[in-house]
């Protein structure tokens, strides 16, 4: 099956799921803003891949499903990989139509909160550091008192 095919078949589940347009516009939001904030990263098509994959992961328009026969045994669609998830997210992207304002928008009204979440998360990680460096000299005293206590009997 053709790439574009392909891509047309998600856009069909995904319809056929009740899944709406404000949902993809949600996703290429989220991701542009966050690209936006990032930087650039890997290769130019690398947003409208996250864009597709995001569409993917909504229920229905993912993975298996079961053809109707008398066993139904499982079948798959295609796997989330290849040209087919560029012109996914480029179709879906191209729907949206969001402008770099509105994006820019978005990406400052979220940064507050990003940063405070990495602050959070380094405190946390800080942390556990110091927890495991308190737990390791512990450890090391114990061993010593042990092999001095061993070693006088």
């Amino acid at each position: 099956m053709a790439p574009k095919d392909k891509a047309r078949n998600v856009l069909a589940r995904l319809h056929r799921e009740g899944k709406t347009g404000e949902q993809l516009f949600l996703i290429v939001l989220s991701v542009r803003a966050a690209y936006a904030e990032i930087g650039p990263y890997g290769y130019p098509e690398f947003p409208l891949v996250v864009i597709a994959k995001q569409a993917k992961q909504l229920r229905g328009a993912s993975g298996t499903h079961f053809r109707d026969s008398p066993y139904r045994f499982p079948s798959k669609y295609p796997r989330p990989r290849g040209l087919y998830l560029r012109l996914l997210g480029e179709m879906i992207e191209e729907t949206a139509n969001i402008d770099r304002d509105t994006i820019e928008t978005v990406a400052q009204a979220v940064r507050p909160a990003v940063r405070q979440a990495q602050k959070s998360a380094w405190e946390e990680a800080k942390a556990r550091q110091d927890e495991e460096e308190r737990t390791i000299a512990l450890i090391r005293l114990m061993g010593r008192v042990g092999s001095l206590t061993v070693g006088t009997s």
